[in-house]
């Protein structure tokens, strides 16, 4: 099961994290958490979106099939990673395009009206 962080904590690991002090493994180390990508996705978030990037969204989002393609396309289009992407489109989590991509490589358009 994973672990739920709250808003001001990860605004505090965030926010040890730019102030300089220590990189991704120490602050991991200094504060329990398992893995440092759960903290480098915490910084993108954050220098994305400020503040509003690391508060917990209640409700799963839904997007419409035109959206999704034209984001599958940017991607090709402009060879950006999966995180570049999300954050150009407002996505809280890359792997929802990585989804997108696998069901559309598969299944063609019809793969990306399947639920998620």
């Amino acid at each position: 099961m994973s672990q739920k962080y709250s808003y001001e904590f990860k605004l505090k690991v965030v926010e040890e994290y730019l102030n300089g002090t220590l990189g991704y493994t120490l602050l991991a180390k200094k504060h329990h958490i398992s893995t440092t990508s759960l903290i480098e996705k915490w910084v993108n978030q954050f220098k994305t979106n400020g503040k509003e990037g690391l508060k917990t969204k209640r409700r799963n989002a839904t997007y419409p099939l035109n959206f999704k393609l034209n984001v599958l396309r940017f991607k090709q289009d402009t060879g950006a990673s999966y995180i570049d992407t999300a954050n150009a489109f407002g996505i809280s989590e890359p792997f929802i395009i990585a989804n997108w991509h696998r069901q559309y490589e598969r299944f063609g358009t019809q793969g990306l009206n399947k639920p998620q």
